[in-house]
């Protein structure tokens, strides 16, 4: 049994995007190469749905936390978001809250995801049309294979304490309305 980090890497406006999710990988199931194949074809593609067409994914990278003389693998991943284009608000993020059955700090997670699309903000929120149709075509399907008992995905969502090398089973995504913000990904700033 091992924890993957995986770095999901895209482009927006000239910029790096990366967006750290991990997994545990039971039994060692997969290779980190069938791991990565798993998270591009059922997370990366559907988190493109919430993408403006500006953003564009470059490479996903995944780490074996459990023995760290792997060396890490790297898969190129060219694909756009299908999103209408956005306004350049590099650090507006839709945010989705990672939940566990911990209470605290220790039970959540977020996973920001940039370059929302144009349609689904306004007044800094996300409209009720761009609301259901991210629970429906990216937060279900993400849910259906990577969280709980009945997942259809080996990989099982954690979220990572790197203070004590552990991690918790994530119960449920949370779409939250209110955009979050992450000044790292401004320009001049860096990630």
């Amino acid at each position: 049994m091992s924890t993957l980090r995986i770095t999901l890497s895209g482009l927006y406006l000239g910029s790096v995007m990366q967006n750290v999710i991990h997994f545990l990988n039971p039994g060692d199931a997969l290779t980190l190469a069938q791991a990565a194949a798993d998270v591009r074809d059922n997370w990366a593609d559907k988190m493109r749905n919430a993408h403006a067409s500006g953003f564009v994914y470059t490479n996903i990278a995944v780490k074996n936390l459990s023995d760290l003389t792997v060396q890490t693998f790297n898969l190129p991943y060219a694909a756009a978001g299908v999103g209408e284009p956005s306004a350049p608000h590099m650090v507006l993020a839709i945010l989705i809250t990672l939940r566990c059955s911990a209470a605290g700090r220790r039970g959540r997670g977020r996973v920001y995801v940039a370059a929302p699309r144009s349609g689904w903000v306004s007044n800094s929120q996300m409209t009720g049309a761009g609301m259901s149709f991210m629970q429906a075509n990216v937060i279900d399907p993400i849910t259906t294979r990577f969280v709980g008992a009945g997942r259809t995905s080996n990989l099982e969502l954690q979220v990572y304490h790197a203070d004590t090398n552990s991690s918790s089973n994530v119960v449920s995504l949370t779409l939250r309305q209110y955009l979050g913000v992450q000044r790292r990904r401004n320009i001049n700033v860096g990630i």
